[in-house]
């Protein structure tokens, strides 16, 4: 019994190993090095436990003892010293009187596919924590509110208690007091009050190297803390990044826990990212703060100029009406070349006519202010006209290329952001709570949608804006689902909301993530998923047909795992027809059925399968549960089954049909035998009778000197001897072989004698050692090979066939070799009747049968039966 096992496993890439029932090893194929980093002389006759550690130990004895009490159990594993993890079958090893006596253990390698699912799970993870994080800090414009924003979803991702962001100053080398979240008062005033130089401690190390520092524990004990207040908040876990906006660092951002938990190598890298996505959301935060105050600079410095000329950053300039000559000036237009007696464009713009864009003839002519904004001299300038007297008006001009460069950069920011916001894959909408007296939810206000929010529930942006909810969908409380105090949970708790729902009045489904900007105000992301549960439903409804068909089908039909080749599921008819209950059907493989030759034929089949060669019909031998041997034929193809790659099959008995035709088959050629013994002990002893005879005829007309009639009783007579010989021939195609190897031998180079001089083609017979087949084995082989020379002679357009008889491991392989065209998929040769013949005839005597192209073209058809016993 082992040793039959040892035949079947040693050359499987999949680790096999056999246990007797005290856990000693008793066998194990080539690749147990490959999984376990141990020899294989190191285990066999040793117990399996040094394999594993405790924890694989304890499973690995589990199921050993569930299968030495019968069963088959499928379960993963871990070997200690290469880390491999096996996915496991385990089978009862059983004695020839059905005895368990001990366990085989097959495992497939699937480290590599756990590694995969464990990167892509975090992965997925990963971006979904920095999208969120990036779409909190583009949901405000104003600095602080981004900043409070990036941290807590930078603490919720990370899952961390503490946060802080420092800002780099745009005119110094140091960082700034930025936000905080759950830090003491004490520290974050120390920090308000100094900043920090770059290379400075953690923080100023970040930021001048652009590296981010990770402290697995006592963060606070660091010897590169260089402040005694961080010492006292005691900090156990670390990590600081910097944060980018295009290739500029802008800040850093700092993550601690105070419990012992330490940050995973995942949450390095994703803190890592929100740096490098958040920088932007920053930099537009502080470009509109720098704009409002820059706008607020301006009101002040209208009303500044009117009172304080001279004490004003500005060109100032007081000019005659006509003239445009400068009567006064301030230090600052002096210090560009403005001088007194010189006209305003020649001093100060270095012309020698006015300005293109002056102001002051339409100052002139209704006596009110005018203002311009231009470029000269690589530099943008706002200038004012303001009249003083009937014949003095006063200029300021102030340089504006800082503002102008900075609002540009700021318009390009909007613009980008504008254009991220109305082009999100996700709809998109920000919403105002509206509660009553007692500060329940009881309304909310639309405040801004994007361009997805009309495509995914139709309604138009000019509807919704500064509307309630109830005017826009009045029935909003009669679905059942309570959305106003939900998303007014979200609005007033903050926190976040995820889930799944179907929408009655817009009638669709959608998927939606509600979290709060700041208080008072929700903003939600969401997807419609109408199509998708609409293929959910008919997917459900596909399944329910398919059940109800797989159930009701008068055949047997099962499901089986294409990786394990276990039963998944199996019909009535396959537990009326087989014998087996369905329990016990779901403890067995699909080779648990077959007979142990059919094994290797049935693992090549399923290798096609999982190649993606399915919709397979052919002819397979079954053994029922009380040992009956029965004839199919198989239909399957391959399904997804409970997130298993799976093939689906009917099963239909031909059993009675294939005996049928067997017996139709012997009657063939017991009649071809008797054609042939008639045509060459009857007709051909009667032809003989009539030869000689005519050769007596023709010698008495030679005697009588008649020549021209005793030539032509010569002639009958060649053409009747001829005619003998081509009954010997037919008689002989009929019924050619002598039973033995030799008997077949000489069968084929009688035939190959007969091609050469009917047809005028090569035809040679090439045989290697002795050996012995049944007779029905050798009368199959003949007319399989004579089919094949038919065919090669009526198709292949061949002038050299070659038939070739070897043998390998007690194997007989016969081929037939033509240098023809080679096999047409659409001729006859490919899919006729011929062919459909010699695969019959391989399967009477259980050989296998195959036709391809030749390796230097043409065809080649080969069979290959086990043989009796062979010789050299």
């Amino acid at each position: 019994m082992l040793e039959e096992y040892k035949g079947l496993l040693s050359n499987s890439n999949d680790l096999a190993l056999i246990c007797n029932d005290q856990g000693i090893v008793l066998y194990t194929n080539d690749s147990f090095e490959k999984f376990t980093n141990h020899k294989v002389d190191s285990i066999l006759g040793k117990p399996f436990a040094p394999l594993f550690d405790d924890d694989n130990l304890i499973k690995a004895m589990d199921v050993y003892k569930r299968t030495l009490g019968g069963e088959s159990p499928q379960y993963e594993l871990t070997f200690k010293d290469s880390g491999v993890i096996c996915e496991f079958k385990n089978i009862p090893f059983r004695d020839e009187s059905q005895n368990v006596i001990g366990v085989m253990g097959i495992g497939r390698d699937i480290t590599e596919r756990k590694k995969k699912q464990s990167i892509l799970s975090a992965h997925k993870s990963r971006i979904e924590a920095i999208n969120h994080v990036g779409a909190m800090a583009c949901s405000s414009l104003k600095l602080d509110a981004v900043l409070k924003l990036i941290l807590k979803g930078a603490l919720m991702a990370a899952d961390a208690t503490v946060g802080m962001i420092f800002l780099k100053d745009k005119d110094a080398d140091s960082l700034s007091w930025g936000a905080s979240i759950g830090l003491s008062d004490q520290f974050v005033d120390e920090y308000r009050q100094k900043q920090i130089i770059l290379g400075e401690g953690l923080t100023g190390r970040i930021a001048q190297d652009g590296k981010p520092i990770y402290i697995s524990e006592n963060a606070s004990n660091d010897p590169r803390v260089e402040r005694s207040v961080i010492r006292s908040e005691g900090f156990n876990s670390y990590i600081g990044v910097p944060i980018y906006s295009a290739d500029n660092i802008v800040g850093v951002m700092n993550l601690l826990t105070r419990s012992p938990d330490k940050f995973s190598d995942d949450i390095i890298l994703l803190t890592s990212a929100i740096g490098l996505n958040v920088g932007s959301a920053i930099k537009n935060a502080q470009l509109y703060g720098e704009r409002i105050k820059a706008e607020d600079t301006c009101r002040k410095e209208s009303y500044l100029r009117n009172v304080l000329l001279n004490n004003l950053p500005c060109i100032a300039l007081i000019i005659k009406k006509h003239t445009r000559e400068i009567v006064a000036c301030n230090e600052v237009a002096r210090k560009l070349g403005a001088a007194v007696g010189k006209t305003c464009f020649e001093s100060a713009a270095k012309r020698n006519f006015p300005c293109p864009f002056c102001k002051a003839e339409d100052v002139w002519k209704d006596t009110k202010k005018r203002e311009f904004e231009a470029e000269s001299q690589g530099r943008f300038w706002k200038g004012f006209w303001i009249p003083l007297t009937d014949d003095l008006y006063v200029h300021y001009i102030f340089d504006i290329t800082e503002r102008k460069m900075a609002e540009k950069e700021l318009t390009e920011s909007e613009t980008r952001y504008k254009s991220l916001f109305e082009n999100m894959l996700n709809g998109f909408a920000l919403h105002e709570i509206i509660v009553d007296d007692s500060n329940k939810p009881v309304d909310y206000v639309f405040v801004e949608v994007n361009e997805r929010f009309k495509l995914f529930t139709g309604l138009e942006r000019e509807n919704v804006i500064g509307k309630r909810v109830t005017e826009v969908v009045p029935d909003i409380r009669g679905d059942g689902f309570d959305w106003i105090g939900k998303y007014g949970k979200v609005a007033l708790e903050g926190g976040t909301l995820k889930f799944e729902k179907y929408n009655e009045q817009l009638g669709r489904h959608y998927s939606i993530s509600a979290y709060s900007p700041k208080k008072g105000f929700f903003a939600i992301v969401f997807d419609d998923i109408t199509k998708r549960k609409e293929s959910e439903k008919e997917l459900q409804e596909r399944e329910q047909q398919f059940r109800t068909m797989f159930e009701s089908n008068p055949h047997p039909m099962w499901v089986y795992d294409i990786e394990t080749l276990r039963f998944l599921d199996v019909n009535k008819s396959a537990v009326a027809h087989y014998g087996y209950t369905r329990d016990e059907f779901l403890s067995m493989t699909i080779m648990d059925i077959r007979p142990q030759k059919d094994i290797p034929a049935l693992l090549e089949n399923v290798e096609k399968v999982t190649t993606g060669l399915d919709n397979v019909e052919d002819s397979w031998r079954h053994v029922k549960k009380d040992g009956t041997l029965i004839y199919v034929e198989i239909t399957s193809h391959t399904i997804g089954f409970d997130g298993r790659q799976a093939e689906v099959v009917l099963s239909n008995d031909v059993t009675e049909r294939k005996n049928m035709e067997l017996t139709i088959l012997a009657i063939e050629d017991k009649e071809r035998k008797r054609i042939g013994y008639e045509l060459h002990d009857d007709l051909g002893q009667i032809l003989t009778g009539i030869s000689f005879k005519i050769h007596g005829l023709a010698g008495l007309l030679e005697e009588k000197a008649q020549m021209t009639e005793s030539e032509k009783a010569y002639e009958i007579a060649a053409l009747i001897n001829e005619a003998q010989i081509r009954i010997s021939q037919i008689s002989q195609g009929f019924s050619p072989v002598i039973i033995g190897s030799r008997g077949l031998i000489n069968a084929l180079e009688s035939l190959s004698a007969y091609t050469i001089k009917t047809f005028n083609i090569q035809c040679r017979v090439i045989s290697s050692g002795f050996f012995t087949i049944s007779k029905n084995a050798v009368n199959q082989l003949y007319r399989i090979v004579h089919e094949a020379v038919n065919n090669a002679v009526k198709h292949s357009e061949a002038d050299r066939i070659e038939i070739r008889l070897y043998t390998i491991k007690g194997i007989l392989y016969v081929t037939v070799s033509d240098n023809g065209i080679g096999i047409q998929p659409s001729s006859e040769r490919s899919n006729g009747m011929g062919l459909k013949i010699m695969k019959y005839r391989s399967g009477i005597i259980n050989a296998s049968f195959n036709i391809s192209p030749g390796k230097k073209g043409g065809t080649t058809v080969t069979c290959a039966i086990t043989v009796l016993s062979e010789t050299l």
